[in-house]
């Protein structure tokens, strides 16, 4: 036993004092010297950092969920937008693009649509298939 009236059990320090009884079993394990001052309160207060840490996920959770369910609410929360456009990719002034404005100007393109055929049994250029293809293109010309 030591001078201040505790007890040293290997590692951990076991006071005893009026709210402790050694018979009962009911001991406080202080904090080993050397551990830093939020440690040495985690251990003296268990339950409240237990609720806080608790409280810390349940915060997380409320901001990362927060965007998903009420966009309007939450619009600082995800401020990036994806552009997946690939006009946008390269620079407006890159000799690529700037050919690929004259030539949509020039031919007067909009917005493509690209289809994709496929005919396993007979492949895609058979008659039959040409013909879909052609009468699908008048479609949509005749839609524009």
């Amino acid at each position: 036993m030591r001078q201040n009236g505790s007890v040293e059990f290997s590692r951990n320090t076991v006071v005893l004092g009026p709210k402790h009884d050694f018979a009962g079993i009911k001991m406080q394990p202080t904090a080993p010297d050397g551990i830093n001052p939020i440690s040495r309160h985690a251990i003296a207060r268990p339950k409240l950092w237990f609720w806080l840490s608790g409280g810390l996920v349940a915060l997380m959770l409320a901001l990362v969920l927060a965007p998903t369910f009420s966009t309007g609410v939450a619009r600082a929360l995800h401020p990036l937008t994806i552009d997946t456009d690939p006009e946008n990719m390269l620079p407006a002034e890159a000799p690529v693009r700037v050919f690929h404005n004259e030539m949509k100007a020039l031919f007067d393109l909009h917005d493509m649509i690209v289809v994709g055929v496929v005919n396993p049994e007979r492949g895609v250029f058979t008659p039959e298939t040409l013909a879909d293809i052609d009468h699908l293109t008048e479609v949509a010309r005749a839609a524009t």
